[in-house]
């Protein structure tokens, strides 16, 4: 955590230049430390997502701005069910869990809370990952590389067998800083 906390932005003092008002502080994200150091409330997950020639490059990640989720449908109606309970400010690791080479290769923060909106997955994905991935969350980038060069789920002590059948899973703190030293290389 000293690392993370040396590396982060400091926020920029707030300066008065002739008379013209200052500088507005920057947002400089969320206090990691703030988190739990077990699984439970920890604020980092690992989101699974399947391979494509696109998020094999590092550059699709910077302008990734959302990821979604597996819903299911009530069959009375209203909101459907399998909500990720995602908190801003938390850290997904993705793992690109199909393709050549199955790896991490980015790291993003959850802006805003999950919403259901199948109509913009419709657009910017497929109608058919609509009817399935209807859970929307929207993401900021904290650190990508290409997928050739990304860690392994086995590099960052997650067992293989615990991402099957799952969308995402929690991690802990040791997990998530493998993650982000593999991904940054510090």
């Amino acid at each position: 955590m000293r690392a993370l906390r040396k590396k982060r932005p400091r926020a920029a003092r707030r300066r008065r230049r002739d008379g013209r008002g200052g500088i507005f502080t920057a947002p400089t994200g969320v206090d990691l430390g703030a988190f739990s150091k077990g699984k439970q409330g920890s604020g980092y997950w690992l989101k699974i997502l399947y391979g494509s020639e696109d998020r094999a490059k590092a550059a699709h990640w910077h302008g990734r701005t959302w990821v979604s989720d597996r819903h299911t449908e009530r069959p009375s109606g209203g909101k459907p069910l399998r909500e990720p309970s995602y908190r801003v400010g938390e850290h997904l690791v993705i793992y690109v869990s199909t393709g050549p080479r199955k790896a991490c290769p980015a790291i993003v923060r959850v802006a805003k809370p999950p919403v259901f909106d199948p109509n913009l997955v419709a657009r910017e994905a497929s109608k058919e990952d609509a009817n399935k991935y209807g859970w929307v969350t929207w993401v900021d980038h904290v650190a990508s590389l290409p997928l050739l060069r990304a860690p392994r789920l086995d590099e960052i002590d997650v067992a293989s067998r615990s991402v099957r059948q799952h969308g995402h899973i929690r991690l802990d703190r040791r997990q998530y800083r493998k993650a982000l030293r593999g991904i940054r290389g510090w």
